[in-house]
């Protein structure tokens, strides 16, 4: 048996959870999350690219695709995690195995900035009408990974117009034209801010993108950022651009206090 697994057991246990979801995503489903974002791969010892782990009170499950068949049998070797083969005869899907397993009364937990709102929203479908509670919150895998990397802030740099086409603040009108009646814009897919704000650097593997959340107000442009990845020469730029700079772990608070607007956001992010 992992040791992380138990440990997360315990935390599950103080908390008040009976399952645990860990996907092998990033806040912003990226497809080649950080060092600092793997926490599937950090709770299972699973160190394939695709995969969700579910751990319970008794047994854990880890689901992943043919690609990683061998090497899963591999690496959970005597790990006390049994794996599910996704696509074989028989191995039911993540959702309908938490239909199925988990009862009235019980409670299911997961981060939520880890699963897309469209993911979240089967798994939901699928087990509130059973009479299971959600938990949705923080990441508490983090309570155990001592040794945890660093999350990347590389340096931001900005594109220059000849290469994006158009201004930053022209692209923020536009799409406040396009919001219609909406109060406000989420966004936090990484390709999308770096295209509306016109800033690049090199946080996720093999994308030049930047950790970060934007949220487009009738009045206010908002960007969630990590400070050190920031220069005076893009703190200007920003300025410039009638863009305010807010603190990364900041989002979740704002988005919290949000009540009573009505709300644009892609259900694939």
């Amino acid at each position: 048996m992992r040791r992380t697994i138990i440990d997360l057991r315990n935390i599950m246990q103080r908390e008040g959870m009976d399952a645990w979801i860990s996907p092998s995503s990033d806040a912003h489903q990226s497809e080649y999350p950080g060092e600092y974002d793997k926490c599937r791969r950090f709770l299972s010892g699973f160190t394939g690219s695709a995969g969700t782990l579910l751990v319970m009170k008794e047994e854990a499950f880890l689901w992943t695709d043919g690609r990683y068949f061998l090497q899963a049998d591999a690496e959970l070797k005597d790990s006390g995690i049994t794996l599910m083969k996704m696509g074989e005869p028989g191995v039911p899907t993540l959702d309908e195995f938490l239909e199925e397993k988990m009862k009235s009364g019980e409670v299911l937990g997961f981060n939520g900035a880890l699963l897309s709102f469209a993911e979240g929203k089967v798994i939901a479908n699928k087990v509130v009408k059973k009479g299971v509670k959600l938990k949705i919150g923080r990441d508490i895998t983090g309570e155990i990974w001592s040794d945890r990397p660093k999350r990347p802030h590389s340096k931001i740099f900005i594109l220059e117009e000849k290469y994006s086409g158009k201004s930053a603040a022209l692209k923020i009108n536009e799409v406040r034209e396009k919001m219609g009646d909406s109060d406000l814009l989420v966004v936090s897919s990484l390709s999308d801010i770096a295209w509306l704000t016109n800033l690049r650097a090199f946080d996720i593997k093999c994308n030049p993108l930047f950790l970060s959340y934007f949220i487009l107000e009738k009045e206010r442009a908002l960007l969630f950022v990590q400070e050190e990845a920031l220069s005076e020469e893009v703190n200007i730029y920003l300025k410039q651009q009638d863009m305010e700079v807010l603190p990364y772990d900041d989002f979740d608070k704002y988005v919290d206090g949000i009540n009573n607007k009505k709300v644009l956001y892609d259900e694939a992010d």
